[in-house]
């Protein structure tokens, strides 16, 4: 039988969690700018930048943070712990409109490496899952930020109970499922490849994201003294016309498929890989789609001024 994966330290659960996005930097940026863009703009607009705040984006990826914000403030640090991703940010900004005003920094987003008060502004998009102490990196954000400064933070989510996007979701939940009564409905990432990891690989299978959930971000941010703290979803959804496509996605944006398939001998990755590709052309040949929801809780704070 299988072992179960052992518990990690919070500090080995950072490095191999950045490790695994180092390889796939090309492929998540593509992803990135296909599914995530517009969720980034409404971040760097809720934030309210001027021409003369200094940004930090903490978690910054591929800096597609970093480059909506430059050209609205006079400087915008980047910061992450994979080396992969930092690269590729690095690459993209020295090609962007003002790329010259960010800089991309290696570190911890639970021990920032900067003065109290450093920054105008503080900024973050779906990092806090990937963090072990995401309460201690809320508390960092608000030490370097400067009194008054705003943080903004968005986390993958649901939409909130009763909301727009949670009506517009159950609207389309119903239809889907009337057309999935005649083989018509639609397949979603990440869903397809995480059963099949569960189903193939079994104990074996990662975890996704934190190791210690967020819970109410809300609340998470007022209890780290943040005030007038406010949040909004917003969420997004993009047919994928390819299985190759398909496949590519998941695998990028799946913490735990990528993580568990990078340490999976490859004989038993093409076997999984055969059954994805024989579920997903049939479900095409019935006339079926295949899709990626994706959707953000952005909360809003300020630091006491």
């Amino acid at each position: 039988m299988p072992s179960l994966p052992q518990p990690q330290s919070s500090e080995s659960f950072k490095r191999d969690d950045a490790a695994s996005y180092d390889d796939v930097a090309d492929r998540f940026e593509q992803y990135t700018e296909q599914v995530t863009v517009p969720i980034a703009r409404r971040v760097v607009e809720r934030a309210g930048l001027k021409p003369s705040d200094r940004v930090l984006d903490v978690g910054c990826g591929t800096g597609v943070l970093c480059r909506l914000s430059a050209g609205q403030a006079g400087s915008v640090v980047g910061l992450d712990l994979s080396e992969g991703m930092l690269r590729k940010a690095a690459a993209l900004a020295a090609a962007a409109p003002h790329g010259e005003r960010i800089e991309f920094r290696r570190g911890d987003a639970e021990r920032l490496e900067f003065e109290d008060a450093s920054f105008d502004a503080v900024i973050s998009l779906y990092a806090l899952r990937h963090l072990p102490n995401p309460r201690q990196a809320l508390a960092e954000m608000a030490r370097v930020g400067r009194r008054g400064s705003p943080v903004v933070v968005g986390v993958g989510s649901a939409p909130p109970l009763l909301s727009g996007g949670f009506l517009a979701g159950g609207l389309w939940a119903a239809m889907d499922a009337a057309r999935s009564l005649v083989g018509r409905g639609a397949l979603r990432a990440t869903g397809v490849l995480d059963r099949l990891v569960e189903k193939h690989l079994g104990a074996r299978a990662h975890g996704h994201g934190t190791a210690d959930a967020i819970g109410d971000l809300v609340q998470a941010m007022r209890s780290a003294g943040y005030v007038d703290v406010h949040s909004e979803w917003l969420g997004q959804m993009s047919t994928i016309t390819s299985v190759d496509e398909f496949w590519g996605l998941q695998v990028t944006l799946s913490t735990g498929a990528r993580k568990t398939l990078a340490e999976t001998p490859a004989a038993e990755v093409q076997a999984l890989r055969d059954e994805f590709d024989a579920v997903c052309k049939t479900h095409l040949q019935r006339g079926g789609t295949l899709v990626y929801r994706s959707g953000a809780l952005i909360v809003r704070g300020r630091r006491p001024a």
